[in-house]
């Protein structure tokens, strides 16, 4: 077993307030730790576990990475950068995985219209199904990566972590596969109106072609951008300094950098 491994059990077993905000989250907190204490261990319950959210949302768990992709956006709340609200907006996910963030987003803004991109197609199958299982309205999911370009590239597979694919050799080394990626332009044109409230990106080092293709144009139709960057690529200040002269101001949340258009005088 890998030490973060049981670094994580650990610290998640243990801590008070942990458990406190899994109570707030789950119908059922026991369904996490049974997870937890099934999942841990690879290849010990190789079927599906579903934790039930208070609101009726479900999350099905196939694996262990999955539980810490749980734990980063429904108890730390990574990507909880802008206050809830009832009114219509656009989400565009690029590097979706399973669906976590899509539902997280849906309890955040229930009105919301939602566009979906993965390009590995076993983690596309568990979005749809996870999609299916929280009965999500206005939820659209492409079998597609995104970047600066219209082209296909390799996607090399993480075999340890769902989340870890990367079109980048540098991320992760491993088999790999054709995938098909859109640009910025396209993923934009296919939301209603063509703007996007809040892009999140969590894709492996495919967010820095993705955020240098921006321009002051294109800039005036994303209004926030949460990322999470790829240290082994390249110095995340690099990005930092492009989104400040499209006109975002920057703030970080730990792992998480937000960009928030400024608003004019």
């Amino acid at each position: 077993m890998k030490s973060w491994r049981i670094s994580c059990v650990t610290r998640w077993v243990l801590d008070a307030a942990n458990r406190k905000q899994q109570k707030d989250v789950l119908k059922n907190v026991y369904e996490y730790y049974l997870a937890l204490l099934l999942k841990t261990v690879p290849g010990l319950y190789k079927g599906a576990i579903q934790l039930h959210l208070k609101d009726g949302k479900i999350l099905e768990i196939q694996e262990f990475m999955s539980l810490y992709i749980y734990h980063e956006i429904f108890i730390e709340k990574c990507y909880d950068v802008l206050p809830p609200g009832d009114g219509p907006i656009n989400i565009l996910d690029v590097g979706a995985n399973t669906g976590y963030f899509a539902i997280f987003a849906k309890q955040q803004y229930p009105s919301s219209t939602i566009h979906c991109y993965e390009p590995y197609w076993p983690n596309y199958k568990q979005l749809q199904k996870n999609i299916s299982l929280s009965k999500l309205e206005n939820v659209l999911m492409f079998q597609e990566g995104v970047s600066n370009a219209c082209t296909t590239k390799k996607l090399f597979i993480d075999k340890k972590n769902i989340g870890g694919h990367s079109i980048y050799p540098e991320v992760t080394q491993g088999d790999s596969l054709d995938i098909h990626l859109v640009d910025l332009g396209v993923a934009l044109d296919r939301l209603p109106g063509s703007c996007c409230d809040l892009l999140k990106l969590d894709c492996e080092g495919a967010e820095y072609d993705i955020l240098k293709s921006i321009d002051v144009g294109t800039a005036n139709k994303i209004r926030n951008i949460v990322y999470e960057y790829t240290w082994k690529l390249y110095n995340n200040n690099e990005l930092i300094d492009h989104l400040s002269k499209c006109g975002y101001e920057i703030t970080k949340k730990g792992d998480i950098t937000i960009a928030a258009m400024r608003m004019p005088p």
